[in-house]
């Protein structure tokens, strides 16, 4: 017996926590390896705000299938942003950085992508 379901069986009241845990889609969450973000050098070339945009679009594509449309409107919406500082936002994430990459009107990151689809 693994440490969790012991804990669960000598804590009963904790079992409907678990069950409905465990019942969740694995596509509910992503592995985040803060070890990985904080030493990647293109985080360390990242503004705070860049950062925050980054993950939160990760997030979305995420929870969108891997992708989003690049659709200003529906960014800036994810990014509680305007569209003039999406525009930096986008020109430093696409095409200075490269962690976000267009094709065929969708923004995509490599890495979710492939965790996502594989």
């Amino acid at each position: 017996m693994d440490k969790v379901s012991a804990t669960v069986s000598s804590m009963p009241w904790l079992e409907p926590f678990f069950m409905e845990v465990s019942a969740m889609s694995a596509r509910n969450y992503f592995k985040f390896y803060p070890s990985d973000w904080l030493e990647s050098d293109s985080i360390f070339m990242m503004t705070l705000e860049q950062d925050g945009a980054y993950i939160r679009l990760l997030a979305a594509m995420w929870k969108n299938g891997a992708v989003i449309n690049d659709d200003p409107k529906l960014i800036c919406n994810i990014l509680r942003c305007s569209p003039a500082k999406w525009r930096k936002l986008r020109a430093a994430l696409v095409e200075d950085l490269g962690v976000i990459e267009e094709k065929n009107g969708k923004l995509f990151n490599r890495t979710v992508f492939y965790r996502y689809r594989g």
